[in-house]
């Protein structure tokens, strides 16, 4: 998937925007943004302005949003609760309304639309601020996926009689997607191409160093790509003599993400 990697400037933290679903006829009129902040996916969920407010150019109201930040194995939960209960009863037309606890008091809404509207009209919606007496969310905002439509038995000629079916594709796609950003956070894909290029990396590496060398400047070893030892700076804070070897290469331990209710101090990078 296409990403634009941003750098948060003030703790090094990674924001990554991805895809942006657009609704603004839906019975939630909204726009969602999936993405990845560090290791967590985050979903974001602006409104749509009243429709006297609207232009070309400007329908949704960014000032305004809910957000919310998911542990990779609840983002996959939520792609396999999509997939083995809401899905299936879209396609049958029926009633179905599930909630994935995301932290102590926010979650996500995942429905068919039936009870709410009386008819198949699928959405997700983040409840934030969860009450636990009553129940009784702070703050909700939701997003209704769009249909398409397929048409059985067409084949381009004319003089048929055709029915189309709508189609909830979108629906399909969010699931394909918090499945694919909970195993992305992984890094199998990073992995895998710098082993397909490890010849390539370590040259490359090789020559910044012998650069950096010959201007009489710094340079960064605590990447362990380059086949020589040395001594560098421990990215947990305390200076080490490694072995830069393959062979001898360890990873560093991974440190539990905190529990995060809020993404609003990334703001400007969503």
């Amino acid at each position: 998937m296409a990403f634009q990697n941003q750098q948060n400037k003030q703790n090094d933290s990674v924001n990554t925007r991805g895809f942006q679903f657009f609704n603004r006829d839906g019975v939630f009129a909204s726009t969602l943004i999936l993405g990845l902040w560090n290791q967590l996916v985050t979903l974001k969920i602006h409104p749509a302005k009243e429709k006297s407010k609207q232009t070309e150019s400007s329908v949704y109201d960014y000032d305004k949003s809910i957000n919310l930040v998911i542990p990779p194995d609840k983002a996959s939960l939520i792609s396999k609760v999509m997939y083995d209960k809401i899905i299936p009863a879209v396609n049958k037309g029926e009633e179905c309304t599930i909630s994935v606890a995301v932290t102590g008091s926010s979650v996500l809404t995942m429905s068919t639309g039936v009870k709410k509207f009386g008819k198949v009209a699928p959405y997700i919606k983040i409840c934030r601020g969860v009450q636990p007496q009553s129940l009784i969310a702070e703050e909700t905002m939701g997003y209704a996926f769009t249909f398409g439509l397929i048409i059985p038995d067409y084949d381009g000629e004319g003089n048929q009689k055709v029915t189309p079916i709508q189609v909830y594709g979108e629906m399909y796609y969010f699931a394909d997607l918090m499945k694919e950003l909970s195993t992305a956070i992984v890094g199998g894909a990073d992995h895998a191409r710098r082993y397909i290029n490890r010849k390539f990396n370590t040259e490359r590496y090789n020559l910044f160093k012998a650069i950096a060398a010959n201007i009489n400047a710094p340079f960064y070893e605590g990447s362990k790509s380059s086949g020589g030892r040395g001594t560098s700076t421990n990215v947990w804070g305390t200076g080490a003599s490694a072995s830069t070897s393959q062979s001898s290469y360890e990873p560093q331990p991974g440190t539990e993400p905190s529990a995060v209710e809020s993404i609003s101090s990334l703001d400007d990078f969503m």
